[in-house]
This record gives C-alpha cells, structure tokens and sequence, in this order.
C-alpha cells in the first residue's frame, strides 16, 4: 500500500478493498496535479470517444519529444495522442461476465463468456473488442490446460485492431492466484504451520493474505538456482517457503510437498486465509496496436501480463498489484521488442522476486524497443517495489517518462545501455544486433522516497548508450537523487529541485583506481540550474572503498570542476499543498535553463516550467 502523502497532492485513484470487493480502476481519470495533463484527458476507447486523433506519426517520427514546448496550466508539452482511430461501430464485440455466463453461448452482454479463454476464441482477429463486465475472475479458469497463461495473437492496425477493456463504469478484478481457504493448516511445530502444496499445479512464488498482505518467502540458492529455503531458515514472523515433510526445501514439483508458514503476530491460522500465486493473463506475442484498459490484476507472476513484437501498443488506466517471481525477474508489466508503445495512468506497485536485495523486483519494465518508435510512459503511479520503478532489461531506446508519481522503490528510473539480441551483437554473425540503450527524455515526475531518483546504467557496455535527458523533476528523500555510473555517458541534467533528506547528485566509481567528478564531466556529464535544498547537495565516491565518499557544497564544488554554474542551495519555496507550484518568491521562478524547451524564454526550476503565482 502506498504511504499517503502529507500533503495529499495526489489522490490514489484506486479504491483498494481488502477482500478485493471493489477495484476502482476506472476512476483512475481522478489522477490530479502536474499528472493530469501529462497525457490526453480522453480516459477510454470507445466508438463515442475513441482513443486519439492520430497524431502520433506511424514511423514514430511526430513523437520526439527533445525540445517540448510550453502545454498547458503551466506544464510542458503532454504526451501525444496514442495512434489508435476510434472503435468501429461494426467491430465484433464479445462480454465477459460472471453472471449467467455461458461458454457455450454467443457472448452477449445478457449471456457473457465465463472465460477469457472462450471469448478470445470467439473473436479471433482484430479488429475486436473483448469487454469485461463487472466481478472478480480467477485466471486459472481461463488458461489451456497445462499452462498458466493465455498466448494470444491478434495482429492489427490503427484502424482496426484488439481491444480489451473493462465495461463502462465495471472494476473487474483477474486473479492470477489460488485460494487457500481457512481451516486447512495443521501446527508443524516450533512455530510454524503447514498445508499440503499438492492441490497447486505450478510452483507458487508469491503468497498473500486475502487482505493484500504479502508473506515473505524464505530461499536458497540450490544448485545456481533460487529455490525454497528449508523451514529451519524461516525464522521470521510473516515468512513462507515450500519444503517436504521433513523439511527440506522444495523444488518446483509440488508433489510430497508443504506450505509452511511462521505467521505475522497475532495471526490466527485456524481463520486465515490465503492467495497463492500460479500464473498470468496473458503473454501477447504479435499484437501490433493492441489496446487493454481499465483491468485490475492480483497475486500474479511472473506479471501481470507480457506483451512482445507489439508495436504501438497502448495499456491505459489499469492496476497491476501484488506480483511474484522466483528465479528470475518480478514485473508489474514487461514489454519487449515493441515501437511506439504508449503506457499511461496505470497503477503498479508491490513486484518482488527472492532474489535477496530485489535487483529484479520491477515495475513498468521495457526491454529492446524503441529504436525505431518511440515510446511513452505517462501519468503512472509506482510504488513498493525493492528495486524498479520505471526500467528496463535494456536496449531501450527513445523513451519519454512524464508526469510520473514514483515513490518507495529502490530506484525510480533506470535508462539502460545497449543489449544485444540472442545471436550475438552487431558484427557478429549474419544475424547480430545491438540494441541501442538510451535517449530518454526524463520530465515532470515526482520522485519520492527512493534509494536513487535516476539510476544511470552501471555496466561496461553502457558506455555505448546515447545521453538522456532529465528535467524539471523533484526528488523528494532520496538516498540518491541522481546516481552517476562511471559507465555513463553525455546524461544532461537540468532544472530539478532536490529536497529533503539525502544526497542531490552521487558520482559512483567503483572502479580501484580513484575518480572525482572530473571524470565524470569529461564523459559528457552535464548538470546546472537545479536547486538543491537536502543533506549533501553532491557526494563523490572517488573509489569503491568505504572512505570514499566526499561531500561538496556547490561552493566547493564549482572552485575545483565545470557545471552547476547557475544552481542554487535554497529552500524552493514549494507548495506542497497545491502540488508543488513555486510560491511568490521562490528561487525556482524563472532561473530554470529555457533552452530545453522549445520556444521558452523564461522556465521554472521544477514540476511547473511555466507556472507563475499570480497566474492561480
């Protein structure tokens, strides 16, 4: 659950009901602030609305975004338009519903499908709108026999392509989970309960109360792979595994094996109720323009849903929660091979694999796209992941992250380096490829309680990455504002306000040999015009030993390197009951760089390049 913001500059959209009554996903239009103009107002598609009105070009072209110019109530430029035409009034539509639902039947809104999988198979070519009615749906009744996700296909066009979307004013719930009903644990002793693991079919690696809470799971590594610990490890109250009934830590089969849980104080296993996680809604390979609005996920893995070879896909207005993963990585979504995908006003929060310090815990996760479309990321809000907010498996080229609420993660935003495909990197082989990392356009988000706000690549082949471009962002107590890898290359840096605890900007060598931001300035990066109002304005980490950390005010900074000429240590002066907007007298009005955007003679430092107090 996020932590509500003293200020309540930004309501959670999303009524989240405990028993998972009620799904408010489609009030998610409710999102307010410097995120509300972020993307386009029109919430839905619909042969009344539609989804845009195509002005994002085919070859992606209309969608860079390097100079935004002044948008709207202060803010830069929103978000394009996505490039799908409205709904045709003659698409074939089909229902899904739990009342008087009938597989066997036509589909109709009186007399839906039961199953996503009878409905999927009834329309069996875009274009198509596949609707959800209102109630709750566990996934394992939709999936093929043996598997734990629907693989769909459904190639279309702006003009005629696949919808899925919750019906008009529905909060539809897809469970990814089996239940655990009360009354089924036995006392094994010394602390810790049991129940058979024998009615899963797939190997659980997430587990929840009924009431959202998540059970820690307990690993180990076996062999190179991250498997259930023994119950001798699970020492903590709220922790799990899966062993045998001597102990011993399971693998994947779930025969001869046991749920074995040191329940979180005060819980009464004889009344508690669980979810185990088994699988997924989809895995889309193939579907070029897809549309998926206004769903709600839960106890899922290893994601909600996985999209591949999807070009100007658009996922809108949806809430994937509670997601799992074991010995590989945990995503909220994940999008590979995809131009021109647009992701906007979605919910992601609580993604976590066992992986220990959560590097593969991820949110809003992208890899090898966008190098010939670009792609978007709009009006989101992320939290409670241990390690991605916003990133990547890398490759990941001309990505826009605007107006995003980002906060409790490890780090927010990750642009990555190149990656090469499975058959090699460019020159190698008839069929290498490298895809470029990079090229981000980073701004307007609030990033907030983080370990780094902007995490830079870390890896030797980043060195190779095109320069991002991070501004009028506010970093709001971050262990690390901006996190510089001495891989990183030509990053721009400008108009951000940091404040609270922590450090602003944190060069990161690791390297043995000592490094001081000169080295850094010399690989092209490049900050100024950001007020820094937190512990250390900058903190250089010459080497990888413990002593290496140098605190620098900009005084003392400026005296010895190039950069931060025009920045500021001062209290912003920040409404944070109005969303952040400069107050009369703030040191942010008008000292912002006006040359990253397009056409401006005068900007902001922060969230409002164009705001002005009297302009209320």
């Amino acid at each position: 659950m996020p932590q509500d913001h003293p200020d309540k500059w930004m309501k959670n959209a999303v009524n989240r009901d405990l028993a998972l009554t009620v799904a408010c996903v489609a009030s998610l239009v409710l999102i307010v602030g410097p995120w509300s103009a972020g993307c386009s107002d029109d919430t839905s598609v619909s042969a009344d609305s539609g989804v845009g009105d195509g002005t994002v070009s085919g070859d992606g072209s209309a969608t860079r975004d390097g100079d935004p110019g002044p948008g709207p109530d202060g803010k830069g430029t929103p978000c394009p338009e996505p490039i799908q035409k409205p709904v045709g009034s003659d698409w074939p539509e089909v229902f899904v519903g739990r009342d008087a639902c009938d597989d066997n039947g036509q589909g109709t809104r009186d007399a839906p499908f039961c199953t996503f999988t009878a409905a999927f198979d009834a329309v069996p070519e875009a274009p198509a709108v596949v609707t959800v009615l209102d109630g709750q749906y566990r996934l394992v009744d939709s999936w093929p026999e043996g598997k734990s996700r629907i693989h769909l296909s459904r190639p279309g066009t702006a003009d005629a392509y696949f919808l899925i979307r919750a019906d008009e004013g529905a909060m539809p719930v897809l469970i990814g989970s089996v239940p655990i009903a009360a009354g089924v644990w036995q006392d094994a002793g010394n602390g810790l309960w049991r129940t058979s693991a024998e009615f899963l079919e797939f190997d659980p690696t997430g587990l929840w109360t009924t009431d959202e809470t998540r059970i820690i799971h307990v690993m180990e590594m076996r062999n190179g792979v991250r498997s259930h610990a023994n119950t001798s490890d699970v020492m903590d109250p709220g922790t799990w595994t899966k062993a045998d009934d001597s102990g011993t830590g399971c693998g994947r089969d779930n025969q001869g094996c046991f749920l074995y849980i040191r329940p979180p104080a005060g819980m009464d296993m004889t009344q508690a109720t669980f979810e185990a996680s088994q699988g997924q809604f989809l895995s889309a390979i193939g579907c070029p323009y897809m549309v998926m609005e206004g769903l709600t996920f839960r106890y899922t893995q290893p994601s909600a849903s996985h999209f591949e070879g999807s070009d100007y896909l658009l996922v809108q207005d949806n809430d994937f929660g509670h997601n799992a993963n074991g010995d590989d990585n945990s995503y909220s979504i994940f999008i590979a091979y995809s131009q021109g995908v647009m992701v906007r006003r979605n919910l992601a929060h609580d993604s976590r694999y066992w992986g220990g310090n959560g590097s593969n815990s991820k949110g809003i996760t992208f890899m090898v796209s966008g190098d010939e479309a670009d792609l978007w990321a709009c009006s989101n809000e992320v939290w409670g992941m241990l390690n991605g907010g916003i990133t990547t498996k890398g490759g990941v080229s001309n990505l826009h992250v605007v107006g995003n609420w980002i906060h409790d993660v490890g780090q927010c935003i990750q642009p990555p380096g190149p990656r090469c495909n499975w058959k090699g990197c460019d020159g190698e082989g008839d069929e290498g490829h490298t895809y470029p990392g990079g090229n981000w356009t980073i701004r307007e988000n609030i990033l907030e309680r983080c370990g780094s706000g902007i995490a830079y690549a870390s890896n030797e082949d980043s060195s190779n990455e095109y320069g991002s471009r991070v501004f009028n962002n506010l970093f709001i107590d971050c262990k690390h504002g901006i996190h510089v890898s001495q891989w990183s290359v030509g990053q721009m840096v400008r108009n951000n306000a940091f404040i609270g605890s922590g450090v602003g900007i944190y060069f990161n060598n690791s390297a043995g040999e000592k490094r001081w931001p000169d080295w850094f300035l010399n690989r092209g990066f490049d900050s100024d015009f950001n007020v820094f109002h937190v512990d250390d304005s900058i903190v250089a980490r010459v080497d990888w030993t413990g002593s290496g950390d140098h605190p620098l005010t900009l005084d003392t900074y400026r005296a010895s390197y190039a950069g931060e000429t025009h920045s500021l240590e001062a209290n912003p002066s920040l409404d944070a009951s109005d969303q952040y907007k400069p107050l009369a007298g703030s040191p942010c009005l008008n000292t912002g760089d006006p040359s990253v955007y397009k056409n401006a003679t005068k900007v902001n430092i922060g969230l409002w390049p164009f705001f002005l107090p009297d302009s209320k």
